[in-house]
């Protein structure tokens, strides 16, 4: 403890007396987020508008990393020199398929691009787009993100006064794109997620008919066929 207090006083004598000094606590140094935009064409449709949104906000959530510029159709050769990666995003249709063409660039590494098309449709717009997110982001760090995840939970929002309901649900990473798991009208608690994340683990409160009994019964689910099976009652 001496030893600790000693040293403490020791930086804040620095921050106090050193005028042009900056003191930074051991392990609290930051690197700056590298800046990031998306240029898109002029004139886009409701779902493309929102497929670039979800990449926006998808890089949002790595504050410490990125500083998502937004998305923008104008723009100088200036302005994005100023810019540490820029990303190219443009729709056009091959046939009857839509298709994203992909264009990343490092103002810091003339050696560094990385170019690539994902076919899209509405109907998966949000796994389209954290997709390409992913693909970004692995190029970049090296490693992949977390945008392809899903959060399981447990809610009540069927619940009334008189009948308090608790089913399994499931979303993207950011809370969108929520779906139902489970149907059973009882009360599902304490659900675990096996290793490979194909199955959910979880208990069923449910009424014994014709008494005023609760039953407890331990059941799987797989997540891909979304079939509940009883595992103990």
């Amino acid at each position: 403890m001496y030893k600790i207090l000693l040293l403490t006083a020791f930086f804040l004598s620095i921050s106090v007396f050193g005028n042009d000094l900056t003191v930074v606590a051991i392990g609290d140094a930051e690197k700056e987020a590298d800046e990031i935009i998306f240029i898109h064409g002029k004139s886009l449709n409701k779902d493309e508008k929102s497929f670039i949104k979800i990449l926006e906000n998808d890089f949002g959530f790595y504050r410490t990393l990125f500083k998502v510029k937004g998305s923008s159709s104008s723009h100088t050769s200036g302005e994005l020199a100023q810019v540490r990666f820029v990303t190219r995003v443009g729709f056009e249709m091959e046939g009857k398929n839509k298709v994203v063409n992909i264009s990343l660039t490092d103002s810091l590494d003339n050696n560094f691009s990385y170019d690539f098309k994902v076919a899209i449709s509405n109907k998966n717009k949000r796994f389209n787009a954290h997709s390409v997110a992913n693909n970004i982001y692995e190029k970049i760090i090296g490693k992949k993100s977390i945008f392809l995840s899903k959060i399981i939970f447990v809610s009540d929002k069927l619940s009334s006064r008189k009948n308090v309901i608790k089913e399994l649900y499931q979303s993207d990473f950011d809370g969108g794109n929520v779906k139902r798991l489970t149907r059973h009208r009882g009360l599902v608690i304490s659900p675990a997620i096996s290793h490979d994340g194909k199955r959910v683990l979880y208990s069923l409160i449910s009424s014994i008919k014709r008494s005023k009994k609760r039953n407890i019964n331990l059941r799987m689910l797989n997540i891909a066929t979304n079939k509940s099976s009883l595992i103990s009652a």
